[in-house]
């Protein structure tokens, strides 16, 4: 089951279904108790599906309080999926800094020396680009330009639950999304050489599944030498796609009306035109 905060596990059955008063009711019950009043912050308007996933999801984590404070600030500024999707990526994040890395406490992260034992023990992947993109965004974006809207004793008070800058092009060079693009351009490239020839072919075939016959005139041939130049047995893959409609005769002098005699000798036996 998809783990968005809306299903039936932990306790919260169709939790997006019940009175939007229960759903609060719900989230405050979970909320850290010091955060119940935050200045600049309502928390009665995070979405359903936001409450559902901070109940049952980070639940009792040691960092329920800056995953909240995370997805309070940063509402408004992203979408209700992007905040789910930033949750489930910090989460992820910090589960690997404490259990890999050995990280107590989220003020851990102002070592430099933990943020270089996450490069060394985690690999090159997109999810930990994605993970350590949405922490810069956090802690360098949404978390700051909330703390510049509050009064100086306020600002110290919440400045708290701000998670520590990584170190100085850190986001570049170990959580760079070009590099990993890159990669993967290079790894698919011999695929796409051979789908993007074939774009013609498959809208032939679109079209074949669609109208039980070939458009226009010409066009059977250039399937079968498309098919053919791939190594793709064509007839047997054409007749299976070309579903027959009404009277059977009909049908197949409809489609030899519609082949040139180039096209017919091309196709040979078996193939739409050819019965």
């Amino acid at each position: 089951m998809k783990d968005d905060g809306m299903g039936s596990r932990g306790g919260i059955p169709q939790f997006h279904r019940w009175e939007r008063e229960a759903q609060q009711q719900a989230f405050f019950a979970w909320l850290p108790k010091e955060l119940y009043q935050v200045f600049g912050i309502d928390w009665t308007q995070l979405p359903a599906e936001v409450m559902g996933y901070c109940i049952r999801t980070i639940g009792t984590s040691p960092d329920a309080a800056y995953l909240a404070m995370a997805a309070a600030t940063a509402f408004g500024a992203v979408t209700s999926p992007s905040l789910l999707n930033m949750l489930s990526n910090l989460k992820a994040l910090f589960h690997t800094l404490r259990f890999v890395c050995g990280m107590q406490h989220l003020s851990d992260l102002r070592r430099e020396t933990l943020w270089n034992e996450f490069a060394a023990k985690t690999s090159a992947t997109m999810s930990r680009s994605r993970q350590l993109s949405w922490y810069s965004a956090v802690s360098t974006r949404h978390y700051p330009g909330y703390l510049r809207r509050l009064e100086a004793g306020d600002y110290f008070l919440m400045q708290r639950y701000q998670m520590p800058v990584m170190p100085n092009g850190f986001l570049r060079h170990v959580g760079s999304a070009d590099e990993l693009n890159n990669s993967s351009l290079q790894r698919w490239q011999p695929v796409r050489d051979t789908l993007v020839p074939l774009f013609p072919l498959l809208r032939q075939t679109v079209l074949l599944r669609k109208y039980g016959r070939l458009v226009p005139p010409g066009s059977a041939a250039d399937i079968n030498r498309s098919f053919l130049a791939c190594g793709i047995p064509a007839r047997r893959y054409i007749s299976r796609v070309a579903p027959a409609r009404g009277n059977r005769k009909d049908n197949t002098a409809r489609r030899d009306d519609a082949l040139s005699p180039l096209d017919q000798t091309e196709l040979g036996p078996g193939a739409p035109g050819s019965l």
